[in-house]
């Protein structure tokens, strides 16, 4: 089994945990308000141009929301309701994403098991297969799609993300509703993904007419395929299983870095460091600097691969395993090879 307590020691000492509040709020800031600009320049210039401008406009809005995903894991403060408090304001009210379920679905699943079959929701892409067991398991309508067309389905499949993402969020409440389980919790995230409607529809639509709520559509259908672009390249192309004994071990063996050039690391907000972020996902993206030598040396003392990939390499390849998804059988976990062979043995 890998062990990471020495590791965290040297990163404590390096100063990898401490806490960059000052800096995120003023970086939140800085990029809303450079998406204000664009949103302001919306009411009056040409709706040509106004399109032409908005994927400009959402390398501001996209890491000015992921920055709640900072709050989620507690790596913006050390205080648990500034860490709520940004989550909610960057998630359920400016992306209208529930808080409760992206904690669930990403902190509790996700980051636990990454590329484990049915540990990691991520590896649930309907109507695509990401494994051969999918695509046996799929009607013969979405095999079909699966075999010929998965790989281009993939990018525009991503323009409803953001959709589906906030539905989930709706019927995660809903399922806790019913079981009971309506506590503060609950009400901040119902209140924070109302008032996001009501902020960026109902009052919009309200003054500036239909064409804010076309606008409101195209922005975040657009932000679906760079928040995949951003995910994706991390894990998806890496080996997948059926569990993990040693799960520092599956951390370093289904997770890569991406290497991204110029002004990228600023706006990917330390995501391009998953490596660093799965073993450590407390540690801000600001401290990520000072994590990136200290856990490649420990990997190659560990003897484990430090795997990295380029920033567009990475969105070809993550592309290429979806294509060939649906034929990708994930072999059985060792344990399970030794049960066989004694049972083969036996016989």
């Amino acid at each position: 089994m890998l062990s990471i307590s020495s590791l965290k020691i040297e990163l404590e000492l390096a100063g990898a945990f401490e806490s960059c509040e000052a800096q995120t709020w003023a970086k939140a800031g800085f990029l809303l308000g450079c998406f204000g600009v664009f949103a302001w320049s919306a009411t009056f210039l040409p709706i040509a141009v106004t399109a032409a401008l908005l994927p400009l406009s959402l390398m501001f809005l996209v890491p000015a929301a992921m920055l709640a995903h900072e709050g989620g894991h507690g790596s913006f403060s050390r205080s648990p309701f500034r860490n709520e408090l940004l989550l909610h304001i960057l998630f359920p009210l400016l992306a209208g994403k529930g808080a409760i379920y992206w904690k669930f679905k990403h902190n509790d699943n996700h980051h636990i098991t990454p590329n484990v079959v049915d540990g990691d929701p991520d590896l649930n892409l309907w109507p695509m297969a990401s494994h051969a067991g999918q695509y046996r398991r799929s009607n013969v309508a979405s095999q079909w799609c699966q075999r010929n067309i998965q790989g281009w389905l993939l990018w525009p499949l991503t323009l409803g993300l953001v959709w589906s993402m906030r539905f989930t969020s709706f019927a995660t409440l809903g399922r806790l509703a019913r079981e009971g389980q309506v506590n503060g919790a609950w009400f901040a995230d119902l209140v924070c993904m109302l008032a996001h409607y009501v902020c960026w529809v109902v009052l919009p639509v309200a003054y500036f007419g239909p064409m804010a709520a076309l606008y409101y559509v195209a922005i975040w259908s657009l932000t679906g395929p760079i928040i995949a672009g951003v995910f994706g390249p991390a894990h998806m192309g890496m080996p997948m299983k059926f569990g993990a004994t040693d799960p520092i071990l599956n951390q370093m063996e289904t997770t890569r870095n991406i290497d991204l050039p110029g002004i990228l690391p600023y706006m990917y907000i330390g995501l391009g460091n998953q490596i660093e972020h799965h073993l450590f996902p407390e540690i801000a993206h600001q401290r990520m600097h000072i994590a990136v030598p200290i856990v490649k040396r420990w990997a190659e003392a560990s003897g484990v691969e430090y795997q990295t990939i380029g920033w567009l390499e990475g969105w070809a390849d993550m592309t290429r395993y979806i294509n060939n998804a649906w034929k990708i059988e994930i072999p059985p976990m060792a344990a399970e090879i030794d049960d066989v062979a004694s049972i083969g043995a036996a016989a």
